[in-house]
């Protein structure tokens, strides 16, 4: 049956990919050219597809052991469910000549990795190895979506860049945090330490029906710490290296060689309708044999040649004998000189700013790039940098891989990159600035009241975005993260000192929102490192004191330490009252991690002393941090006068942030002192206003903490209101301590002891002393 499954998803795949651009080519003349070529094609594929569904089900069902539950009627999320992850590329829109090597992941993916008897069977996986160019990527999605229904829980993808030459392959851990991101796991849930993050990956995996696709992987070291740990999950990996150390874990090797002739043939018939091959058979064994069945470069050619349909082929191969004879001798072990020709071929028939475009892309650090990121790169407007990426997407030089976002093959990227341009790092500069300035605008958003960075206006050209909501600022940051990181690193190797230390402090705010410690802890590096090669004291000091507070959040106490006491110092030479003041609140919070209130308020009451002769925000931001520990130390009054005074300070300068913050603290004080009423009614407003500026993490403690309050003032039913709520926002942010133990207070005989009127909030964690600055 599963054999017959098979053929109809094949059948299926064949329609929509290779019937309808036969059918409806413009040398094709088997049909009229009014869309009903495409019509039949498409009712055809919807016809075969509906059939594949329903005899997968049947083999499915069929198959089933006894005491098996079914997929449809178990736990696991329904196709259309917005909260599975679904991250597979497309699919190429022709796929032909690899049976033997679908046939081999079937059996791979289709068990559970042999192991000894008693031993438990982990996660199947499979490694597809080949050359760049071969169709490893274009196999391995193939593969995973004719079989994605055997994976109702969700498809995970990850791009690990083994073999970029603009960049070196993706850390293990970032890999790990894009995983887990996918899965809704709130980043701040997420430990520093990379084997922890691998063993919560793992923890999140069990038992569900996923599959990982980890592409482009360089060495075993990237992969290891993604595989799932049991056998409900398959991972699919491919190299253009052997990974020996998977293979000991249980994965099964599939390796791709080039296409055969016929192969080769098939392929470009798919994508030129058999009418044009069979007129032209010795030009297109003159076309293949350029190609040298890479299924990269015989797709370069065909795209070539359906854009141009009245082109006879022989006059195509004429070029490429041209093109081959004027690059010969230039080939390299990554990049062949027949893939060198047909790659060169289509880009010297592109426009003048198509092709320069396409060399400028070769500068661009990071995964893709946006129109926006394109337009700075090539200082065109928008709407014109939009016009030259869909002709190179045309081209098949570069992917939209995404709706809006835009990639190249590694090999292509390398062919970009060795074209000579001499506006190549002035085009770069426009790209940093693109995304300096656009950061800086973003961090403005998010937090009005941060250390602002000072930069210089953005060099002619790089055209920053004009972001205008706080919300459009978080999904910038968060379309773009995996740039930054990168446009930092190049900058750095650059030696651009001062623009990396100024995108570091750019990216403070969303990495501290979001919960990346680790990069966190990585861009300060950085950001030091450049701060002291330009000898700047006060950039040391706020280099110092922000990698000192990224190694407390991550309870690395003694570097903290090292770290923020080197701030005070720097701060104190270079007259820095500022980064004095916000040190010592760091140092505040730093004890306070590691158990010592008395400490903590030590330092937080000197913040204050500073903070009176600077801003009246910061002023309240440090008030509000010195009634928390004050209330940790039993001193109540004291803390709510300083409460109250950071309320009316945010207040009347308008930072709702700080205001809920102090709302919040309030009622824990009243909670303390048994004012119930007055408790709910702050923790209510507070819990508002964090609802109306967007922040989630915080209303979701917020809420908790005013289900204790109704729970003590007797109100039972609106406390399981508020309680459902937290738990809601808890489950939906990964946070399942949170979520469970208010769960715990759901559970519908539980009523408030006597000792509930007089309890603390259930746990300290959750009610933060005031936002970092």
């Amino acid at each position: 049956m599963r054999a017959r499954w098979s053929l109809l998803g094949g059948a299926a795949t064949l329609a929509t990919a290779v019937l309808v651009p036969m059918l409806t080519n413009a040398g094709s003349t088997l049909l009229p050219t009014d869309g009903a070529a495409r019509w039949l094609a498409v009712g055809a594929a919807v016809v075969l597809t509906g059939l594949a569904a329903l005899v997968e089900g049947r083999v499915r069902r069929s198959s089933r052991q006894p005491g098996e539950a079914d997929p449809a009627a178990d736990g696991s999320a329904a196709a259309g469910d917005p909260e599975v992850p679904r991250q597979l590329p497309a699919p190429p829109p022709v796929f032909t000549g690899r049976d033997a090597a679908l046939a081999e992941l079937d059996r791979a993916l289709d068990r559970p990795a042999e192991q000894p008897t008693g031993v438990p069977a982990t996660a199947r996986m499979a490694v597809i190895i080949g050359t760049g160019g071969v169709g490893k990527t274009g196999t391995a999605v193939h593969w995973a979506h004719l079989r994605s229904a055997d994976f109702p829980d969700g498809q995970l993808y990850v791009n690990l860049r083994g073999f970029d030459p603009t960049q070196p392959p993706m850390p293990a851990a970032t890999a790990l945090r894009s995983l887990l991101t996918a899965l809704r796991v709130d980043p701040k849930v997420v430990p520093v330490d990379p084997d922890a993050q691998a063993a919560l990956l793992r923890s999140t995996l069990a038992q569900r029906r996923m599959l990982v696709v980890a592409d482009n992987a360089r060495y075993a070291g990237q992969v290891e710490p993604l595989l799932p740990g049991t056998p409900t999950c398959a991972i699919l990996v491919t190299s253009r290296h052997e990974l020996p150390d998977l293979y000991l874990r249980g994965a099964t090797a599939v390796r791709l060689d080039v296409l055969d002739p016929a192969g080769s043939r098939e392929l470009i018939t798919g994508h030129l309708g058999a009418r044009r091959v069979d007129a032209e058979p010795a030009a297109v064994s003159e076309l293949l044999g350029f190609c040298a069945g890479l299924p990269l470069a015989i797709s370069i050619v065909a795209v070539r040649a359906v854009t141009r349909p009245r082109l006879p082929l022989r006059e195509i191969c004429a070029d490429l004998r041209d093109e081959s004879a004027r690059l010969d001798g230039l080939g390299t072990d990554d990049l062949s000189v027949n893939v060198r020709a047909v790659i060169s071929w289509s880009y010297r028939a592109l426009d003048g700013d198509s092709a320069r475009l396409f060399r400028l892309l070769g500068t661009a650090a990071g995964p893709d790039v946006g129109p926006a990121a394109a337009a700075a790169l090539a200082a065109v407007p928008v709407a014109r940098a939009r016009t030259l990426l869909a002709t190179l997407t045309s081209a098949h030089l570069v992917q939209e891989h995404v709706p809006g976002r835009y990639r190249m093959h590694d090999l292509i990227r390398l062919f970009a990159v060795e074209q000579p341009d001499p506006e190549r790092t002035a085009a770069f500069r426009r790209l940093v600035d693109f995304y300096l300035h656009t950061a800086l605008r973003g961090a403005d958003l998010l937090d009005p009241h941060w250390r602002r960075v000072d930069v210089a206006a953005p060099v002619a050209g790089a055209a920053p975005l004009v972001l205008t909501t706080a919300d459009a600022a978080r999904s910038w940051f968060d379309a773009e993260y995996e740039n930054l990181l990168a446009t930092s690193r190049a900058a750095r190797d650059q030696d651009w000192h001062r623009l990396v230390w100024q995108l570091a402090g750019t990216l403070v705010t969303h990495q501290r929102q979001q919960g990346h410690s680790s990069d966190y802890i990585d861009t300060w590096r950085q950001g030091l490192a450049a701060a002291e090669a330009l000898d700047d004291p006060s950039a040391q000091a706020w280099a110092h004191r922000q990698l000192g507070q990224a190694y407390s959040r991550a309870e690395q106490h003694d570097r903290a330490d090292e770290h923020l006491h080197r701030a005070l110092t720097l701060a104190g030479q270079a007259d820095d009252l500022a980064c004095e003041a916000a040190t010592r609140r760091s140092l505040a919070r730093a004890w306070a991690r590691r158990g010592d209130d008395r400490r903590a308020l030590a330092h937080a009451q000197h913040a204050l002393r500073l903070y009176r002769r600077l801003d009246p925000v910061s002023r309240a931001r440090a008030l509000n941090t010195v009634g928390w520990y004050l209330a940790q130390l039993h001193r109540y009054e004291q803390a709510r006068r300083h409460c109250a005074e950071a309320l009316a300070l945010h207040r009347a300068h308008g930072y709702a942030d700080g205001e809920a913050l102090a709302l919040d603290s309030l009622g824990y004080l009243d909670r303390i002192a048994g004012r119930h009423q007055a408790a709910v009614r702050h923790h209510r407003q507070a819990a508002e206003v964090f609802r109306r500026l967007g922040n989630a993490y915080k209303e979701a403690d917020t809420l908790a903490h005013l289900a204790e309050a109704y729970a003590a003032a007797g109100q039972p039913d609106e406390a399981r209101t508020a309680w459902r709520r937290a738990h809601d926002l808890y489950r939906a942010q990964r946070r399942h301590t949170q979520a469970d133990r208010v769960r715990d207070r759901l559970v519908p005989d539980h009523r408030p002891a006597a000792d509930d009127r007089d309890a603390a909030p259930p746990e300290r964690a959750a009610h933060p002393p005031g936002p970092e600055g």
